[in-house]
């Protein structure tokens, strides 16, 4: 499975730039995001399938999206350019190279908050389904998209509500040290978000 793959592999990197914390963070995620997808099978068995997708997969997503938001603070991180480990930056790199190692900065500043869980996704719709019922590959990739939708449609009101704040306290004493970090952090994740569901999405589940 695709999904699988690729989250062995930005796992396995976010782990080693992320330090001693990094295993526990990923274990952590896992348990996280195994009891979401639990919690969602049990509510379908309890609603005997009769509930439609957007009222299914909501309440889960919105979980998943939170958990994601809990673990950027878990990981030690926070909104502000203070908050940056520039030491993960030179994981592997005795001199400077600014754009490997921005891009490895990038990764363990966002790789628990944004990246995994994106990548996640598709285990809340897959985890429905068993091994003989590929013939519901059709109805499992419509729930994939359905998923990715919610799931966008959330990072796009927190955005939103970003923006506004940001508007309002512009004039603030602080807008660059609260502020505006949490702007680039939220809309980070919003662009990752767009940018993934436009090329990659649902090919996860063959």
């Amino acid at each position: 499975m695709k999904a699988v793959a690729m989250l062995s592999v930005w796992s396995s990197t976010l782990m080693i730039l992320s330090g001693k914390q990094g295993p526990w963070i990923a274990l952590a995620s896992v348990v996280g995001g195994w009891l979401i997808s639990r919690l969602k099978g049990l509510e379908q068995d309890n609603k005997n399938a009769t509930t439609g997708l957007l009222a299914l997969y909501s309440s889960p997503v919105t979980q998943w999206s939170l958990l994601a938001s809990c673990l950027f603070f878990c990981s030690g991180h926070w909104c502000a350019f203070d908050g940056l480990r520039y030491a993960a930056a030179f994981v592997g790199f005795d001199e400077f190279t600014i754009i490997p190692q921005a891009i490895l900065l990038t990764i363990e500043t966002y790789g628990f908050s944004h990246i995994l869980p994106t990548l996640g996704l598709p285990f809340l719709v897959a985890y429905k389904y068993s091994s003989n019922e590929a013939n519901q590959t059709r109805q499992s990739l419509i729930q994939l998209f359905q998923v990715y939708l919610i799931y966008g449609l959330i990072m796009a009101v927190t955005t939103t509500f970003t923006v506004l704040c940001v508007i309002i306290q512009r004039r603030h004493l602080m807008v660059w040290g609260l502020f505006a970090p949490k702007f680039f952090s939220t809309l980070f994740g919003h662009r990752w978000d767009v940018i993934y569901q436009s090329r990659g999405r649902p090919s996860y589940l063959s």
